[in-house]
Formats: structure tokens, C-alpha cells, sequence
């Protein structure tokens, strides 16, 4: 039961620091001060700190890396589903029409460049 009590306890911690970096922008030093008040040691305050900022970066990266996928999926597919028609039409002796995927090629590289952007 106590160990329920420390992951519960751990958690929360943790949630409080997120918040602190994400929401709220305060500085290392800031966090680490209020840790302390709080009745953390200064190498616990410091370890937490770390530990948190690691996990939003991966967490930050994790969808980075997400976006980058689907977005060139998108990109890229638009891109070559409106050559493939085009071509289709154009090869055609008496013209045709072709489509132009602009949703998937505009929304695919919004996704994809915030994926770059978040990524580095």
C-alpha cells in the first residue's frame, strides 16, 4: 500500500514540475527553488527536474516524429496522386482531367514542416 502511496506521491511531483516548465515557463533555478521549499533535497529537486524535462522532450520528439511521418504521407502522396492523373490526362489523344490534391498536400506540409520544426 505504501508503495501505491509513493508512485501516487511521485506522480504528482512530477505533474507539479511539468507544469511548472510547460505551462507556467519558470526558469531551472525557479523550480528548483520551490522544490526545495517544498522538502525536497537540493539533489532531489535537481534529479526531478531532469528527470521531467527528458521525459517532455522525448514526449515532444515522439510527436515530432509522428507529424513527420504523416505529414510527408500526405505530402507526398498529394503530390504523386495529382502527377499520376495529370499525366494520365495529358497522355490521353482527345485530354482528360485530372485532380489536384491540394488538401492533402497542403495540410500533409503544414504537419510535416511542424514536425521539422518541432523535432530540431
Amino acid at each position: 500500500m505504501e508503495d501505491t502511496t509513493t508512485q501516487d506521491t511521485s506522480k504528482k511531483l512530477h505533474g507539479y514540475v511539468a507544469n511548472l516548465i510547460k505551462v507556467e515557463k519558470r526558469s531551472y533555478s525557479e523550480i528548483k527553488k520551490l522544490l526545495i521549499e517544498k522538502g525536497l533535497t537540493t539533489t532531489e529537486a535537481e534529479s526531478t527536474i531532469d528527470s521531467v524535462a527528458k521525459r517532455l522532450l522525448k514526449n515532444r520528439k515522439d510527436k515530432a516524429k509522428k507529424d513527420i511521418k504523416y505529414g510527408a504521407l500526405l505530402f507526398f502522396g498529394g503530390i504523386i496522386f495529382t502527377a499520376i492523373t495529370y499525366f494520365h490526362a495529358t497522355s490521353s489523344p482527345e485530354g482528360g482531367m485530372f485532380f489536384l490534391a491540394w488538401g492533402p498536400v497542403i495540410f500533409g506540409g503544414i504537419a510535416l514542416l511542424r514536425g521539422l520544426v518541432n523535432y530540431f
